[in-house]
């Protein structure tokens, strides 16, 4: 069987709010529990203009689990922005 490639874009929350970017992990989460056979996944973050310091320990998390399992994790960072600048200097992921 093929590996299955899905690409996952985040829109910026409503809020800048941990709960708000909690809600997006919390969505990921269970669409990595309904799609167990992916192969590799792009999380799109292109439109994203704020982040949560918090909200990146779950991404490197999932992102050594899923390196663990074997799925590739590609992660596209916003356009160049301060939110873009944050995520390069802390090396995400």
């Amino acid at each position: 069987m093929p590996d299955l490639i899905y690409k996952l874009e985040f829109d910026q929350p409503k809020g800048n709010s941990f709960g708000a970017q909690l809600k997006e992990i919390l969505n990921f989460l269970e669409f990595l529990q309904e799609n167990p056979f992916a192969g590799k996944i792009t999380l799109d973050l292109e439109k994203l203009e704020f982040v949560h310091p918090l909200f990146i320990l779950p991404l490197a998390v999932m992102h050594n689990d899923l390196h663990f399992k074997g799925i590739e994790l590609d992660v596209k960072l916003p356009l160049q922005n301060r939110c873009f600048s944050y995520l390069r200097k802390i090396q995400v992921p």
